[in-house]
């Protein structure tokens, strides 16, 4: 059982191990079969997790899988189908595979928890039971968290045992690396002092956390209206609409397949598709979006951008 800070190194402090062990049974896995397990909360940390095991197998022939919400149902059994030595999952669309029979996990002999107290806040608790069930109780468990609340310790009772825990700062303690701030404020008020500090820091990078998956998208229209390049992440996204926001450039709208570029004049947008260059609130019309205020550039989200079959 780990206990660590995010950002240092917990992947890596499982990682290696697991590959050097599977490294050394010189075999592939049988059709559908899994022989470690990786569960993590999120896509984007399972995106992460893989890309970070992507890099530590280059060279070799360990084979990672990653299976998610938001993507082909059929593609992930497809994938899955001539066996895989790294499974990373979410629970839920893990659950989804085992139900249809396009995984197995009776020879599963690793199963690692990643952000386990995240998983619980989740309520990913039920899902975890289930998948316990499919993996036999001869085999390695581990469990890394950040924090340690008492539903950590009833998680590790219940699949850890005799488990030893390393810690690497005191449960609670804030990361040293990030200067903190309280504001005060009515509520109101909260995106005029967010566009205030944004503006006290051009050219930086900010990452914003929203109570609901509406307030965010609210924030990231309101943002994008003030003229700051914006995306948002959230639950009703596809997962390419989430990994297109790390290909992000001054040239190009932040948003999933977003077909239009701020011009210089903040009142008019270019098509990429057809080239029109239009009123900013002609060029939502033209992408079937709703209207938009004229007096400034936004950056149209993926389903308000132009159809060449329709528009153009």
């Amino acid at each position: 059982m780990g206990l660590a800070q995010t950002g240092t190194g917990k992947t890596a402090a499982f990682g290696l191990p697991l590959l050097h062990r599977l490294l050394d049974i010189g075999h592939p896995p049988g059709p559908k079969n899994v022989r470690a397990l990786i569960l993590a909360p999120t896509r984007e940390l399972i995106a992460q997790i893989k890309d970070n095991f992507e890099v530590f197998t280059k060279g070799t022939a360990v084979k990672i899988t990653m299976v998610v919400g938001g993507a082909s149902l059929f593609k992930q059994a497809q994938a899955l189908s001539k066996g895989t030595d790294v499974l990373v999952a979410t629970p839920g669309r893990l659950i989804d595979l085992l139900e249809r029979g396009d995984v197995k996990l009776d020879q599963c002999a690793y199963l690692v928890l990643d952000e386990a107290d995240h998983m619980l806040d989740m309520g990913f608790i039920h899902s975890l039971r289930k998948i316990a069930k499919h993996i036999p109780l001869k085999r390695q468990t581990m469990l890394f968290s950040a924090t340690m609340p008492k539903d950590i310790s009833e998680i590790a009772d219940t699949y850890l045992r005799d488990p030893i825990k390393v810690q690497v700062a005191p449960p609670g303690k804030p990361v040293e690396r990030i200067s903190q701030g309280v504001h005060y404020i009515p509520n109101g008020d909260k995106a005029r002092v967010l566009e205030e500090y944004l503006k006290k820091h051009p050219g930086e990078q900010a990452l914003v956390f929203g109570r609901t998956k509406h307030g965010s998208e609210k924030l990231m229209k309101l943002l994008a209206v003030w003229g700051f390049k914006v995306g948002s992440i959230h639950g009703n996204k596809t997962s390419s609409a989430t990994a297109s926001l790390t290909c992000w450039s001054p040239q190009t709208s932040p948003h999933a397949g977003s077909t239009f570029r701020p011009c210089a004049t903040s009142t008019t947008s270019t098509c990429r598709t057809c080239r029109k260059t239009m009123s900013t609130a002609s060029a939502v019309r033209h992408g079937r979006g709703p209207m938009a205020p004229r007096s400034a550039s936004v950056l149209l989200p993926r389903w308000a951008s132009c159809r060449p079959s329709k528009r153009c």
